[in-house]
């Protein structure tokens, strides 16, 4: 029991990954260096920790049923988190290649001006 507990903390550590990429972005923002590179690499850091925060999970969720352990509420929250997880990642993304065709779309905009 104490190294399922034990395993659990192991997720903590993407998600404060993630974290801190996400307090970098709003530093980007609010210097204004929001449409740059650096943002650009802070959110696929953000949706590889989120992948990697699913993969802990659906990990944890397999041991648990492999040693007939897998409680219906560990279940719920499980899927809830990997859920989430999952929203996060897909939209985090969506702003990545968004911001990647915007950075583009202005390096094409200074070229020409």
């Amino acid at each position: 029991m104490s190294t399922i507990r034990g395993s659990v903390h192991f997720t903590a550590i993407p998600f404060f990954l993630a974290m801190y990429q996400g307090f970098k972005l709003l530093i980007f923002i609010e210097s204004e260096i929001a449409f740059s590179e650096l943002a650009v690499i802070s959110l696929g850091h953000i949706k590889n920790c989120a992948i990697t925060i699913i993969i802990l999970y659906q990990i944890g969720i397999f041991l648990l049923l492999s040693q007939n352990a897998l409680h219906p509420g560990i279940v719920i929250i499980g899927f809830v988190i990997i859920f989430t997880t999952l929203v996060i990642s897909l939209f985090t993304a969506v702003l990545q290649q968004l911001l990647t065709s915007a950075l583009k779309l202005k390096s094409e905009n200074e070229l020409t001006v």
